[in-house]
């Protein structure tokens, strides 16, 4: 399949609603500060401004720092991203509500710029079972070479009575014909400890990692 049909396949898939379509709506603060793990050993920070205006314009950086461990060296350097995104759409349903957004982002490090297209919803199947999903379409280019697709789409489902959840991710590169797939459950145990187990490319060459982390809020 050519890079051009694969790009044309990714989009009508985007285009399709997701079952039940929903996505509950940002909680609309100016400051955004999220952080993420991004690796083995990598953990990425998203810092920005939103304005509560029309389309809910947004803008920041993001950065990323590996740790050292074991005698491996991390990051000595903090190189800055920079993204911003717009709201195309939304839309609200009484078990749910979904969203559409546009971005940009732009690399200096190494001139690379992206413009994505993405839907996230979230809906409740049941009043002990919540559905998470998003999809998204990126084009993106470095200096001296050609436009890539990207597309992205994940479920997540919770039940809340086992405190439990379950995660499935997949990934196709238009440029490189690659895809791949993650499947994740987590546990979430007493005082914000939760457990959490991963399988990379379920149907190949599979990967297993397992993790733990702590969650608090203040």
């Amino acid at each position: 399949m050519s890079s051009a049909a694969t790009a044309v396949a990714a989009c009508l898939a985007f285009a399709c609603p997701p079952l039940g379509a929903a996505a509950r709506a940002d909680d609309g603060r100016p400051l955004i500060w999220n952080v993420s793990k991004a690796g083995d050993r990598a953990f990425q920070f998203r810092t920005g401004i939103r304005w509560p205006s029309l389309f809910s314009p947004s803008v920041g950086a993001d950065t990323t720092m590996t740790a050292a461990t074991n005698g491996r060296d991390g990051s000595r350097e903090l190189p800055l991203r920079l993204w911003g995104s717009v709201a195309l759409g939304a839309g609200a349903t009484a078990a749910g509500a979904w969203q559409v957004n546009a971005g940009a982002g732009y690399d200096p490090a190494v001139g690379r710029q992206a413009f994505s297209l993405s839907q996230t919803g979230q809906w409740s199947l049941t009043p002990a079972i919540d559905v998470a999903a998003s999809r998204t379409v990126e084009a993106s280019a470095i200096a001296g070479q050609s436009v890539g697709f990207v597309a992205r789409q994940s479920v997540k489902v919770d039940f809340s009575d086992l405190g439990t959840s379950l995660r499935m991710e997949g990934f196709l590169d238009g440029r490189t014909r690659a895809a791949h797939a993650n499947l994740g459950v987590e546990k979430r145990l007493s005082r914000g400890v939760v457990l959490s187990a991963d399988l990379s490319d379920p149907f190949r060459s599979s990967a297993a990692t397992f993790g733990a982390r702590v969650q608090c809020r203040w």
